[in-house]
């Protein structure tokens, strides 16, 4: 699945990124699964400030996702 960032997480991951996310992932294990994998982003992007949003809506953690919507991250 895309994921995209803005701002500050965009200069440190890039602007998109590819990442696998298994049937019934949340938002919150997208989160764990990118702070994994880039762990010099990790208090940003688990540290609470950074909102979610699935489509056209701000989502929580426990949002489901299915690969086929746009997931973006957005810094304060």
């Amino acid at each position: 699945m895309i994921v995209t960032f803005y701002g500050r997480l965009a200069d440190r991951l890039g602007r998109q990124i590819d990442v696998e996310a298994a049937p019934g992932c949340s938002v919150g294990d997208l989160r764990l699964r990118i702070a994994d994998r880039f762990p010099e982003a990790a208090d940003e992007l688990l540290g609470g400030a950074v909102r979610a949003c699935v489509g056209d809506e701000i989502v929580t953690d426990a949002t489901i996702v299915d690969g086929r919507q746009s997931i973006e991250f957005f810094p304060p």
